[in-house]
């Protein structure tokens, strides 16, 4: 039978093979993104979405967007007398719904775990997260810290910070200390100094880290690789020192 194109009312038309899986994968997403089956902002809020919305409609053989998803049982509105967006009363309302779940219970960590907790709720938490500010003055974490629904992470303290900072730079010179000494085992004569020792390694050992640990740590070099063992003592005499220069430390690395 020849499809003339004609638009019935909630009427779904034929699908082109092509446009299944698209069509597919557009429903299951406006579905969890609305499931009250209101859609507003599309094209503000979900750019691809309106842009397979309009690919489809005319694809398929609909008058316009909002005649395809009224054939899917969405209904088309522009909230707040057309400003767009979902109205402020409405959002605020889901979150005093949120929170009263949460009195006197235990705290969640993360929004990932207050989804997951509330399905029902969770699909508008990104147009909740994009208001928050207008609606609340703080962001949408924030607030539900000062709700008491999320646990708040404790500041990390100045002290914290560089505590932390010069671990991490103890644990690269610990790295950097076992890799010279394993390069080097067996084998004599030792470099003479901490500069042909480095340059030994250049490679292997990234010389912008190399020199960030070594100033965070105030590491006194000569010092340093002399107690490890890796460098040859002031007893060397001249010829061995010859032969030092001839050796390519650099195989070692």
């Amino acid at each position: 039978m020849e499809n003339n194109n004609t638009i019935i009312e909630n009427e779904v038309l034929p699908v082109p093979e092509s446009e299944q899986r698209v069509l597919a994968n557009l429903l299951r997403d406006l579905n969890e993104t609305y499931p009250d089956k209101i859609i507003t902002r599309l094209q503000q809020d979900h750019k691809k979405w309106y842009e397979k919305v309009t690919r489809l409609y005319k694809n398929i053989g609909y008058a316009t967007r909002d005649e395809f998803l009224e054939a899917y049982g969405f209904k088309v509105e522009k909230a707040n007398g057309g400003k767009g967006g979902r109205p402020s009363s409405d959002l605020k309302a889901i979150v005093e719904e949120l929170v009263s779940r949460y009195e006197g219970a235990r705290f969640v960590n993360t929004i990932a775990e207050l989804k997951g907790e509330n399905p029902d709720l969770s699909p508008k938490f990104k147009n909740i997260q994009n208001k928050s500010k207008e609606l609340f003055g703080m962001s949408f974490v924030d607030y539900l810290v000062e709700k008491g629904v999320m646990a708040a992470k404790p500041r990390r303290t100045t002290e914290e910070i560089e505590a932390d900072r010069k671990t991490s730079y103890a644990d690269t010179m610990k790295e950097y200390d076992t890799l010279i000494q394993e390069g080097l085992l067996g084998w004599k004569p030792l470099p003479m100094d901490k500069d042909t020792l480095l340059k030994s390694f250049g490679r292997a050992i990234p010389k912008k880290r190399y020199n960030n640990a070594i100033k965070e740590l105030a590491i006194d070099e000569d010092k340093h690789f002399a107690d490890l063992g890796v460098l040859a003592d002031g007893d060397t005499d001249n010829e061995l020192r010859e032969l030092i220069q001839c050796v390519d430390f650099r195989s070692l690395s």
